[in-house]
Order: C-alpha cells, then sequence, then structure tokens
C-alpha cells in the first residue's frame, strides 16, 4: 500500500470520514501536507546536509553559502 494511501487512511480514521468525503479538505483540516511535499522536503534537507559536510559534487555545494553566526 502506497505511503499516500496509509496517510488518507490515517485522516479518514482521525476524523471519522466515510470514503465519499474529500480527502484534500480533510488533509487541509488536519495541516497535513500530502506525502509528496513531505519527499521534497527530505530530498531537500539531505542536499542541505549534504552541502555543509561537502559530502557533494563541487557544483552543488559552490551555490551554497553558509555563514558563521555567534551568540555566545
Amino acid at each position: 500500500m502506497p505511503l499516500q494511501h496509509v496517510q488518507n487512511a490515517a485522516t479518514r480514521l482521525v476524523l471519522n470520514l466515510d470514503c465519499q468525503s474529500s480527502i484534500t479538505t480533510a488533509l487541509r483540516d488536519l495541516d497535513w501536507q500530502p506525502v509528496k511535499h513531505h519527499h521534497i522536503t527530505f530530498k531537500v534537507a539531505t542536499l542541505m546536509h549534504q552541502a555543509l559536510r561537502r559530502c557533494c559534487p563541487p557544483y552543488l555545494a559552490d551555490l551554497v553559502e553558509f555563514s558563521s553566526t555567534d551568540s555566545h
């Protein structure tokens, strides 16, 4: 069962909805993002982590400029 189907089933369970109810509206009511948005966020976070550690191709690392701020 794809992950989006699991999220949809959980939404219906939490909100006690039938199969005819709009899942898009229900997800919005719960402030839950569709699974595809989480995949995008994860990929961006992974790329940023790799750029920070310089574990990615130089052309990607060169696109990111890091600044250090000391709050002490």
